[in-house]
């Protein structure tokens, strides 16, 4: 994956934990193409490594395959409290933003759609 190969090195490490350093901010531009395609959990942290992100795809693409069920994510989700109660849980789901069933181009919160004499508009 992309933050495997953009870490820097740390000699003054102590432990082996701190020895790679993540070069957040070190990509000018992020592009992402079949947003649909790619989960939030693997496109989080490929989008610290940036300045700006590109987000392209069509909303009407075939999901992503996942790795992790609702069951282990809502677990994840409690464990790191990253939601509490069942309406933070719901909330997230409903988002896109689960690493269970979202996908980048719902995680998006403002994109434009190019139309086909190659104008944008927001949508």
């Amino acid at each position: 994956m992309l933050p495997a190969f953009f870490n820097a090195y740390n000699w003054r490490a102590t432990t082996n934990a701190s020895r790679y350093l993540p070069l957040y901010d070190f990509i000018d531009l992020l592009i992402i193409d079949e947003a649909g395609q790619v989960a939030p959990d693997i496109a989080g942290a490929s989008f610290a490594l940036a300045k700006k992100a590109l987000v392209v795809g069509d909303t009407l693409q075939i999901e992503p395959v996942w790795g992790v069920t609702k069951h282990v994510d809502v677990g994840n989700m409690r464990k790191h409290q990253v939601a509490t109660s069942t309406a933070e849980v719901d909330a997230i789901f409903d988002a896109g933003m689960s690493a269970s069933s979202g996908n980048v181009n719902e995680d998006r919160p403002t994109s434009q759609q190019i139309s086909k004499v190659g104008r944008t508009r927001n949508v």
